[in-house]
């Protein structure tokens, strides 16, 4: 999984992400911008784009000094709440070279182009459009993830899981030993679900398999890095 996640990939990650959401939106008219984004239902097209656009000032400022909290985002979003989104993508531009080279030296962590990512396929929903077509991005997303996902299994007493997609030759066992549960899906789906992008019963409709006397039910509790599952289904084509 390191040679997934290394500071030139995390810099590389973001930089093409940040092109991507850019070519999505920057034409976005205003009716569009204030579309719910099923992903993050309590932002808007506009709200998205604000909390991408503040991320770069505020690590560079040090008001960010690891993952934001729900407030410290709240707050960039607050902020910007009268500016146009292409005065928000000016901004994000002003602030990408320093960042990114913060991020090839190690001083900007995989954080920064998982966020990003995962924001341009919650983008990509509220807009209708095509799902996230870098499957590079997608393998570094889910590798991503599976970091938190194993601290969340540790966190409350689960064996180690193999998440795997067959068909695409995707497979990494999470947490230490020998997983005790394997679950396919396909690898976007994955990516979703631990971003907390699926609900609990679309993750629990993956297919699970135990190893031994584990209940594969038990980990729909962990299987999100941010904490439960979403109530809600979310289909994204």
């Amino acid at each position: 999984m390191s040679s997934v996640i290394t500071p030139d990939t995390v810099a590389d990650r973001y930089v093409e992400a940040h092109q991507r959401i850019v070519d999505l939106v920057a034409d976005v008219d205003d009716s569009r911008a204030g579309r719910i984004v099923p992903g993050t239902p309590e932002w808007t097209v506009h709200d998205l784009v604000a909390h991408l656009a503040a991320i770069p000032s505020d690590i560079v400022t040090g008001r960010l000094r690891g993952v934001p909290t729900s407030e410290q985002t709240q707050a960039q979003v607050d902020a910007r709440r009268d500016r146009p989104v292409v005065d928000l993508l000016a901004e994000w531009q002003s602030g990408l070279d320093p960042i990114v080279e913060g991020a090839r030296v190690g001083l900007v962590p995989a954080p920064l182009a998982i966020d990003a990512i995962t924001h341009e396929q919650d983008l990509r929903g509220a807009l209708g459009a095509a799902p996230l077509p870098d499957d590079v991005a997608l393998r570094f997303g889910v590798i991503g993830f599976s970091y938190g996902l194993q601290h969340r299994l540790s966190a409350v007493g689960l064996p180690a899981v193999r998440i795997s997609d067959p068909t695409r030759g995707f497979e990494v066992t999470v947490g230490d030993g020998e997983p005790a549960v394997t679950v396919r899906a396909p690898e976007f789906e994955l990516f979703r679900a631990v971003a907390g992008r699926r609900s609990r019963s679309q993750v629990a409709a993956f297919t699970w398999s135990a190893h031994g006397s584990v209940d594969p039910a038990a980990y729909l509790d962990a299987f999100c890095v941010f904490g439960p599952l979403r109530a809600e289904d979310l289909d994204e084509g």
